[in-house]
């Protein structure tokens, strides 16, 4: 399959080029291509299919009490929305729920399916910095319950969001190194344990600014350290989460660093009205979603969303396309796959109009109906 005629996303910038398509890979970007079965995009802009590392549900479901055929109507939804690929996130749960839930949505990885992994949001966290988790399930750090868990997901843990001011923290990155990667998040932490944490080679943070200590001048905690180090900062981009004047600002200063998520609850894709998150009660009033005491829990939006968002709050459409495509794909170590338009890398990506309406998304070079 030829594409003539578009503006494609090339890693950084647009370009007016042809795209060729073979066995679901990118195999062409030339000036002219020429060949058989070719499609005309005028006037579209083809971006790279985006990746979702923090996600928790859509559509009425959450990946934490979800059937597996539920999966699968959610992944629908999430090609549909552009989310091409995305590690379903499962808050803390009990440790009954985590052997349900774990087969399930490792039932649901697969070649045509947007699942990538798990990320683990929990249970190693701080109680003082739950948020919307529930308090009961929050455990110490356990070696033989992250093996156990990381057994059961067939090694289909990618990503695990851990307190890094816990006893057996260090245990923990050790145990996790060539199994999945650590992001520091839900935290108490000081700076000095940031930076401990930092120089055991933990590059991520879970939602920067959210469910962590606040910054001060003097005393900067984790945010400070995400600041001064050239870690993967998370960012909730719905003006809700972190203010427009901090995305700014970010987004002027660490932009090669900003993994855009979603942080989508069931909610995302309904609108308004009562919801679950973890066997917790959610409102959504105004998309902001909140459990009983006030505490946000979660976003309803996608990522084509936050990219929206950012465009209309002034942030460079380059910027926010590569916040949620080729930055998530280099922090989860799966540059070479996918997260850019570039020959050799799977065929996903979104067809829209220059005012970003999608029209149409192809997943693995398929156009995904």
């Amino acid at each position: 399959m030829i594409i003539k005629g578009s503006t494609i996303f090339l890693e950084d910038s647009f370009k007016n080029i042809d795209l060729q398509i073979n066995n679901g890979r990118f195999v062409s970007l030339e000036e002219k291509v020429e060949g058989e079965s070719e499609i005309c995009l005028e006037n579209c802009f083809l971006l790279p299919g985006l990746i979702d590392i923090h996600t928790h549900g859509a559509i009425g479901f959450d990946f934490s009490d979800a059937s597996s055929d539920n999966m699968k109507k959610m992944s629908e939804f999430y090609i549909k929305s552009g989310t091409t690929c995305l590690l379903p996130t499962l808050v803390t749960i009990s440790e009954d729920e985590y052997e349900k839930q774990i087969p399930k949505i490792i039932e649901n990885i697969n070649e045509n399916s947007p699942y990538l992994g798990i990320h683990l949001e929990g249970p190693f966290i701080s109680k003082e910095k739950k948020g919307a988790h529930n308090e009961k399930n929050i455990r110490n750090i356990d070696i033989d319950l992250a093996e156990k868990l990381y057994n059961l997901s067939k090694k289909h843990i990618r990503l695990m969001t851990v307190a890094p001011e816990l006893k057996g923290f260090n245990e923990l990155v050790n145990f996790s190194k060539d199994k999945f990667l650590i992001s520091m998040g839900h935290t108490n932490c000081n700076i000095d344990e940031a930076k401990k944490a930092i120089k055991m080679n933990v590059k991520n943070v879970t939602h920067l600014f959210n469910a962590m200590e606040a910054m001060h001048h003097r005393t900067p905690s984790l945010i400070g350290a995400a600041l001064e180090y050239p870690l993967y900062k998370e960012l909730i981009c719905d003006g809700i989460h972190v203010n427009d004047s901090i995305l700014k600002g970010l987004y002027r200063g660490f932009s090669d660093e900003i993994i855009m998520i979603s942080d989508s609850i069931s909610a995302c894709g309904l609108g308004d009205g009562k919801y679950s998150l973890g066997g917790l009660d959610v409102t959504v009033e105004n998309k902001k979603a909140t459990l009983s005491n006030g505490t946000i829990a979660g976003s309803v939006n996608t990522l084509f969303d936050g990219i929206k968002h950012l465009v209309k709050i002034g942030i460079k459409l380059e910027d926010a396309i590569r916040s949620a495509t080729s930055i998530p794909a280099k922090a989860i170590n799966m540059e070479n796959e996918i997260g850019c338009i570039k020959v050799g890398l799977k065929a996903d990506f979104i067809v829209c109009d220059k005012d970003l309406n999608i029209l149409s998304v192809y997943k693995n070079g398929h156009k995904f109906k």
